[in-house]
C-alpha cells in the first residue's frame, strides 16, 4: 500500500477569530506524509496439501457399507426369530397362528367395510376408480399401447384392495372395473357393480346380505 498525504491548511482573514484559527492549525500546516506499508493475511491462511487417494476410498467404503446394512437389517433382525423357533418350536407355532388368524379376521372386517361401502356407492351411482393416462391408453389403442403392460405401466386395480393388476386378474365383461383372485374369491364371484340383486337392494337389505354372506 503506498500514498502521499500532504495537508496544507489556509485560512483566510485577519479578524480575531482567524488569528485564534491560524494558531491552532500553525503546527499543521505543511504537513507531508509518505505511505508505504504491506499489509498480508497469509501467515492466517491455511496450506492445503494434496489428499491421498486411500481417503478417498475409505470414504466410498464407508457409504457403501452404510447403504447396504440398509437392506441387510432387515436380513438381520429376522435372525431372531429363526433362532428362537429353532430352540422353541411350539412357541414358533404358535405365533404363526395368531399372525395368520389376525391377518385373517382383519381381512374379512376389511372386506366387510369395502363391500358396504361400494353397494352404498353403486346405489348413489358414485362408483368411479382413477385412471391413469397410461392405463387409459393401453385400453382404448390396444394395438398401439399395449406394450406398455411389460414395462409395468397401464395396469388396472382390484376394486377391493388396490392390487396392480396380473395374470390373475379377474376382468368384469359387465363393467371397466378388475378384482385380484383372492379377493374375487372372497366376493364369490360377484361383481357388485353389475349384479341388479345388489343395485336395486336398500342400505339395510343389504347389510343383512353381507351378514348372511359372511355367515
Amino acid at each position: 500500500m503506498k500514498g502521499h498525504h500532504l495537508l496544507d491548511v489556509k485560512v483566510l482573514g485577519d479578524g480575531a477569530m482567524a488569528n485564534v484559527i491560524k494558531t491552532m492549525f500553525n503546527s499543521m500546516e505543511n504537513q507531508k506524509h509518505t505511505l508505504d506499508h504491506v499489509s498480508t493475511n497469509k501467515h492466517c491462511l491455511p496450506h492445503p496439501t494434496e489428499l491421498e487417494s486411500w481417503y478417498l476410498w475409505v470414504v466410498l467404503g464407508i457409504y457403501v457399507a452404510q447403504v447396504g446394512l440398509y437392506y441387510i437389517e432387515a436380513y438381520a433382525l429376522r435372525l431372531r426369530r429363526v433362532i428362537a423357533s429353532f430352540f422353541y418350536r411350539r412357541r414358533a407355532k404358535k405365533r404363526t397362528l395368531h399372525l395368520y388368524n389376525e391377518f385373517m379376521r382383519k381381512r374379512v372386517g376389511f372386506l366387510t367395510h369395502m363391500r358396504k361401502k361400494i353397494r352404498r356407492l353403486v346405489r348413489e351411482k358414485k362408483l368411479s376408480v382413477e385412471t391413469a393416462l397410461p392405463t387409459i391408453l393401453r385400453y382404448r389403442f390396444p394395438c398401439l399401447f399395449g406394450w406398455l403392460k411389460w414395462f409395468g405401466l397401464g395396469k388396472k386395480q382390484c376394486l377391493i384392495c388396490d392390487d396392480n393388476e396380473n395374470k390373475f386378474t379377474h376382468h368384469c365383461t359387465g363393467c371397466m372395473y378388475v378384482y385380484c383372485r383372492q379377493c374375487w374369491r372372497d366376493m364369490k364371484k360377484t361383481c357388485y357393480n353389475c349384479d341388479p340383486v345388489y343395485t336395486s337392494e336398500d342400505t339395510q337389505t343389504s347389510d343383512t346380505s353381507s351378514s348372511s354372506e359372511e355367515d
